[in-house]
């Protein structure tokens, strides 16, 4: 793996821009300082609107340690072999496709380690039972804190670059001004008087020490500033960019007069204040060595800003660039290779350029890491409802794919007997075995130690960012392939045939409002510990689909049953059951609490997950289902509340709608003022009721 920190940020940011463009598509996962705030678990029934208030203080609360991307490229040549198959548990394993010289799939994985920078408004907290977790798979603390990469959010960046290119192009300005000899007159003006004996004592002195310093040979300046600063013999050296001479601690207004006269009189000299002290530096320079320094200077402020600045962001901002279709601006001061290839004088904008392919986010039960990635880099709050987040998610990662969903809706065959991704991943890799490479990080140029972190015997494991971003492409790559060949999914681009860009899956390169792929492939759905699936592409309030193909006409809500009711009582009720066709009912049932329980339908047409992929049918024996269910319940439970998901929650948002009427707005400051000395400010509506009158507070 390719450990990532600030001591070689910039080297492997660089790798990661130049593979990012051409991937087929992007895995990602976070490791983070907690994901829950608080130990109550929510109803089962609560639909995500409702579970969003409390979902939302994790990432506004805690932070990410770890940031894993891995890209997968298709390198296939057409001549890729048939994708493989991936059978049933109970089915005997397949041979292991066997080992190709070339594979059809390259990964390169990086692990970016993130911590906020010292001017960060963001604040560091802990959750004890994440924090246990992450020790006991060897996360690196020490690595974190010291060594992890700062990061901005957006408009904080925006303004850390323009800052940055002002300053560049301020400084060019001034050289080409300096350039130009001031006449005496000019000359004149510009310089402060000196009226107090002191002050032009203390100045007939520096300008005394400078003059000795500059007939003294460079070669000897080095004993003259150990004797003059001998407590801080580290602050002033003879470098191999010339010599150095430091002029004593004055005020502002003498470090002017010095500026001015030193300027004036010895143009050649550069001079600059020492940071944190009240010194002036003077630097004797040859010309080339003025031009090493400058360029070091440069190079320097360039790299301060990709790393102790921008940071992360960087590659926040170039993955959601990417995934919206622009192209990287490769000579922006953010996104160049270096120093040299930035065009300083092209407009600096964000998410700007021509569209490509919108390259897909792939996750693994992702929707906090979604949300964690909008309150490092967007803002530090999420929007106060889920609508607003789903949008603001899609805003910058428009095409989603969570393997979770995947596995447990959408494939042909019973991934969701164990949907965990290490479990996934052991399933799905040994029949990619030879197809797929991970490309290790290249030796350093002779002479040059390895980067940090980037050393290829490092092996990473699971729970790392990295490797679990790495799992979660194997597991998307093999559970697609999967989908291609076993559903009927069309594919308008041709099926199955290969493509330069994404080999087998072809759905990739569908237009992303495209319906079958949706519901062939799950697009923007993300997986919830609910009985809920959270879609991305619905804004209602309850909209939210219900996740294994329930439907929610198809499920029932009953409450108020005598508590002496158990599971035992419910598969007696439906066990039975038949349609019309004589298939068994089949049915899951989910405990609200003691007294209140879900029943829902649940139609797998030929063994698959997705009842609507295969057998048009499906909808109609599902509604078919719920219905004898319905029937059923009603005469086991008579006296207990029994209505359909649908109607449960339509009355909920109703009671909603009606509670958020009732509530009183808040008065304004003018009002509350008036009220306060007496003067009523009512809402028409309270004006005439009947009651006692209102004291008015009595001014004297």
């Amino acid at each position: 793996m390719v450990v990532v920190t600030k001591s070689n940020f910039v080297e492997q940011s660089n790798d990661f821009l130049d593979h990012l463009p051409s991937a087929a598509f992007v895995a990602v996962d976070e490791e983070m300082t907690g994901i829950s705030v608080g130990n109550q678990r929510p109803p089962k029934d609560e639909t995500p609107s409702q579970r969003y208030p409390d979902l939302k203080k994790a990432p506004e609360t805690y932070s990410i340690i770890q940031l894993g991307i891995s890209l997968f490229h298709y390198t296939g040549d057409g001549k890729s072999p048939s994708p493989p198959v991936i059978r049933n548990p109970s089915e005997a394993s397949p041979a292991a496709v066997p080992n190709r010289e070339d594979p059809d799939w390259t990964v390169r994985k990086y692990n970016f380690f993130a911590f906020p920078g010292k001017d960060s408004e963001r604040s560091v907290v802990l959750n004890p039972s994440a924090v246990a977790f992450l020790h006991q798979h060897n996360i690196s603390f020490d690595k974190w804190t010291k060594e992890g990469v700062p990061y901005l959010l957006e408009d904080q960046a925006e303004k850390a670059v323009k800052q940055y290119t002002d300053r560049v192009l301020e400084a060019e300005a001034k050289e080409q001004q300096e350039s130009k000899q001031p006449t005496v007159q000019e000359a004149s003006q510009r310089r402060v008087q000196l009226r107090r004996t002191e002050d032009v004592d203390f100045f007939t002195r520096a300008m005394a020490t400078l003059r000795n310093w500059l007939d003294t040979p460079v070669s000897a300046t080095a004993a003259i500033l150990n004797n003059q600063n001998p407590d801080n013999q580290n602050e002033a050296k003879n470098p191999p960019e010339g010599a150095c001479f430091m002029l004593p601690e004055c005020n502002s207004f003498m470090r002017r007069a010095l500026y001015e006269s030193i300027g004036q009189e010895y143009p050649s000299l550069i001079l600059e204040k020492v940071p944190g002290a009240n010194r002036i530096q003077v630097w004797r320079l040859s010309d080339a060595e003025k031009e090493q320094r400058q360029q070091r200077l440069r190079k320097e402020a360039w790299s301060d800003l990709i790393v102790e600045r921008v940071g992360l962001f960087r590659i926040f901002f170039a993955l959601s660039q990417v995934c919206r279709g622009f192209e990287l601006e490769r000579d922006s001061p953010m996104l160049a290779s270096s120093l040299a290839d930035v065009d300083f004088h092209k407009e600096p904008t964000l998410y700007r350029g021509a569209r490509n392919r919108k390259v897909p986010i792939i996750v693994h039960n992702g929707f906090m890491d979604l949300c964690f990635l909008q309150t490092h880099f967007v803002s530090h709050k999420l929007p106060d409802s889920l609508a607003e987040c789903k949008a603001a998610i899609r805003k910058y990662f428009p095409v989603i794919y969570d393997t979770k969903i995947l596995a447990a809706e959408c494939s042909p065959i019973h991934f969701n007997d164990n949907t965990r991704l290490g479990a996934l991943f052991a399933r799905v890799s040994s029949h990619l075995e030879g197809r797929v490479q991970v490309i290790r990080p290249p030796p350093p140029p002779p002479g040059e130690s390895a980067s940090a972190g980037s050393d290829p015997s490092i092996t990473s494991e699971e729970h790392f960012a990295d490797y679990d971003a790495y799992m979660t492409g194997i597991c998307y790559l093999g559970i697609c392939q999967c989908i291609h060949r076993m559903s009927e999914y069309p594919g308008r681009s041709g099926g199955v045939a290969v493509k330069p860009t994404v080999g087998t899956l072809t759905h990739l390169l569908e237009p992303i409002d495209d319906p079958e792929v949706r519901k062939a492939f799950g697009r923007n759905l993300l997986y919830q510990m609910s009985m809920f699936n959270l879609d991305l592409e619905i804004s209602g309030v309850n909209d939210d689909p219900l996740c294994r193909g329930m439907n929610k006409n198809a499920s029932y809500r009953v409450a108020n049953t005598p508590q002496s009711t158990n599971t035992r009582d419910i598969i007696n009720c439906l066990s039975r059951q038949m349609d019309r066709t004589g298939r068994p009912v089949v049915f899951e049932i989910v405990w609200i609490d003691d007294t209140s329980f879900i029943v829902a339908a649940s139609y797998r047409p030929n063994g698959t997950h997705n009842n609507r992929q295969q057998n048009g049918s499906g909808d109609e024996v599902l509604m078919e289902h719920g219905r004898i269910i319905h029937n059923a319940l009603k005469d086991r439970f008579p006296n207990s509340n029994i209505s359909s998901m649908a109607q449960y929650l339509e009355e909920q948002e109703k009671k909603r709608l009606a509670a958020a009427a009732e509530t009183p707005s808040e008065p304004s400051v003018v009002s509350r003022m008036l009220n306060w000395i007496g003067i009523n400010v009512g809402s028409s509506s309270q004006q005439g009721t009947e009651g006692p009158a209102t004291k008015k507070r009595r001014l004297d």
